[in-house]
């Protein structure tokens, strides 16, 4: 039995899974087999897991910010000195992810090289034609290239917080200056 047969069902309650059936007017089917989905699902999970177990601190300094701005997005409602605070905050932990940013990328880029290197070889201990070698390396590194893709899944959801941070900080610091320039 192998790993992928042992995983049992994950029930997600991921909107953006469904989000994902719709692109534009047209409807995105997204259809996979029963290992695949399953598999998929697993992905999902302990890439959101890591997510959060990496980013738990960031995402409550986030939450407590957009508290405190109010969900019309008013900055008014905040204050000079707190938003001085957040953009301290904000800059420490950008520090902080970075590293962890750069972390996982090159957890990524290691799994990947890994990923190649063990293809190369299983296809060349193959036999017979280019197909069959093809397809032996393909199925005897399935599973190192699922592990991959859950190390990209998490460094891309990584990578696209550390943007986020960098345009919040942006615009706190540029609603800063307009203050500063009125005042």
């Amino acid at each position: 039995m192998t790993v992928i047969e042992e995983l049992p069902d994950v029930v997600s309650d991921d909107k953006h899974v469904e989000d994902l059936k719709y692109y534009g007017k047209r409807k995105l089917v997204v259809d996979w087999s029963g290992d695949d989905s399953r598999v998929l699902a697993h992905i999902r999970k302990l890439a959101q897991d890591t997510y959060l177990e990496i980013f738990g601190d960031t995402l409550d300094l986030l939450a407590e910010l957009t508290d405190k701005i109010g969900e019309d997005g008013n900055m008014g409602l905040i204050t000079t000195k707190d938003l001085e605070g957040y953009i301290m905050k904000l800059s420490n932990e950008k520090i902080n992810t970075s590293l962890q940013i750069n972390a996982v990328k090159m957890d990524a880029l290691f799994a990947k090289y890994s990923l190649d290197d063990d293809y190369h070889e299983a296809y060349m201990r193959g036999k017979g034609t280019n197909n069959l070698r093809e397809a032996e390396a393909h199925t005897e590194t399935v599973e190192k290239r699922y592990a991959y893709f859950f190390r990209y899944y998490v460094h891309t959801m990584c990578d696209g917080l550390g943007r986020d941070i960098d345009s919040l900080i942006k615009n706190l610091n540029s609603v800063l200056f307009r203050r500063g320039s009125n005042g």
